[in-house]
């Protein structure tokens, strides 16, 4: 997934020493919890004047490989070993399976401010590339493209794949049409191709 920490300010949280940074963690910075996945256990951390606070949030009975929070909404997204995206609310514990079959999900720390219609997730599954707007659907496309990574930014307008290959295409389309191929591939390197 990537750094948990924010590009910001990371000299000023605070991570506890007895966490491995080979597990999933995740950092609110808004109340600056520290989460931390271990041993089939989601814990919190809480930096005190003088003391640390553990606390056990929530047994589970299968393993993580990654996680991300939307710390404005309470909503703790979870990618499990199996390939299961769930999300659980913070405020209820409720938890919800949103898709089976997820090998990546992406959820940007720049959708935190945006406005409620632009906060979305992100994620690929064999095949397709999944948008999610937390407030209404889960919209999929096929895709003939290896992707492994996959993100959007709604509001720009833009698209951003990674594949097996390891090749970055990043691509403008402000109708944030998910329908992309290696025929739109081919299209955009003979292009860019007659461009340079």
């Amino acid at each position: 997934m990537g750094d948990p920490m924010p590009k910001f300010m990371t000299d000023q949280l605070f991570i506890p020493d007895d966490i491995n940074p080979r597990f999933p963690i995740v950092v609110n910075m808004v109340n600056e919890y520290t989460y931390y996945y271990f041993n089939h256990t989601i814990y919190r951390y809480i930096e005190r004047e003088m003391d640390t606070d553990k606390t056990e949030l929530y047994r589970l009975a299968f393993n993580i490989s990654s996680m991300a929070i939307d710390h404005y909404l309470d909503l703790l997204f979870i990618l499990d070993t199996n390939n299961n995206l769930f999300v659980i609310s913070m405020k209820t514990n409720f938890v919800k399976l949103l898709a089976p079959n997820v090998t990546d999900f992406e959820y940007s720390n720049n959708n935190l401010y945006a406005l409620p219609n632009l906060r979305s997730i992100t994620f690929t599954k064999p095949s397709q590339i999944c948008l999610y707007h937390l407030d209404s659907y889960i919209e999929c496309s096929a895709t003939d493209l290896d992707v492994i990574k996959f993100k959007v930014d709604e509001e720009y307008g833009y698209i951003s794949l990674i594949l097996q290959n390891r090749s970055l295409l990043i691509y403008q389309d402000l109708k944030m049409n998910l329908k992309i191929s290696q025929q739109v591939i081919t299209r955009l390197v003979v292009i860019f191709r007659s461009i340079s």
